[in-house]
């Protein structure tokens, strides 16, 4: 079954989900499947966590499991919409994107929150640089951002899909989506960058680094983009 999500605290502690109800933990010498109540009828998209004993993973129907470090353990969403994206800055601070809304956990309950707009089927991608400095992104080209008050919409300047979205600063975001499109956030503004090939790319799905000067983005057909700082190349 395709994986959909990764996420790790070290080389040692890895966390791996995907449809079909997979999720996968590799503590540094192997991949061992972890059993849980959903069953196979759940395709999971995303996964993330604040600490070995703190992991989430959300998938279609709006399923959202816990591990705590022992067992994993349904949490009630509150919704029946898909679920594609997750990320947080502490165990009391976590949003989820999906079909339509963004969720987010207090430590108590799972809630939707206030975009202040109408958001487009699917919200993809979600990271942040703090609590009060969060970006998500999806289709039709949509790029929110959150101050710590409310949700903002941002002028992408494109209307291709969007899926995947990192950064190393507030002022040095990058999102990636269909056709190989590439944007980059300098703190003002939201421009597009070349791929660094001649080649089609019919989406690039997700991106993630280190530093600025070292970000990876993949993609359909095997792609895999590596961004120096300058310029992309395969």
């Amino acid at each position: 079954a395709p994986l959909r999500g990764i996420w790790g605290t070290g080389r040692d502690n890895v966390w791996a989900a995907g449809w079909r109800g997979v999720i996968l933990h590799y503590d540094g010498t192997a991949w061992t499947p972890a059993s849980h109540e959903a069953g196979e009828s759940v395709f999971f998209e995303a996964v993330w966590g604040s600490s070995p004993s703190d992991v989430h993973v959300a998938g279609q129907a709006g399923v959202i499991l816990h591990y705590d470090g022992t067992e994993w353990t349904a949490r009630e969403s509150g919704t029946d919409a898909a679920l594609y994206a997750l990320w947080g800055s502490s165990a009391t601070d976590i949003y989820a994107g999906g079909a339509g809304l963004i969720l987010h956990w207090d430590g108590t309950a799972w809630t939707e929150t206030d975009t202040g707009t109408e958001i487009p089927p699917h919200i993809t991608g979600i990271w942040g640089s703090s609590p009060s400095d969060i970006f998500a992104v999806g289709y039709e080209g949509i790029i929110l951002r959150y101050d710590g008050t409310a949700w903002t919409k941002m002028s992408s300047g494109t209307e291709t899909h969007l899926f995947g979205v990192w950064g190393s600063s507030p002022s040095e975001v990058l999102a990636v989506g269909s056709l190989g499109t590439i944007l980059r956030f300098d703190g003002r503004e939201w421009t597009r960058m070349s791929p660094g090939t001649e080649e089609f790319i019919p989406f690039l799905e997700t991106v993630w680094g280190t530093s600025s000067d070292n970000v990876y983005a993949a993609g359909a057909f095997g792609t895999l983009l590596h961004f120096d700082g300058r310029e992309w190349k395969t």
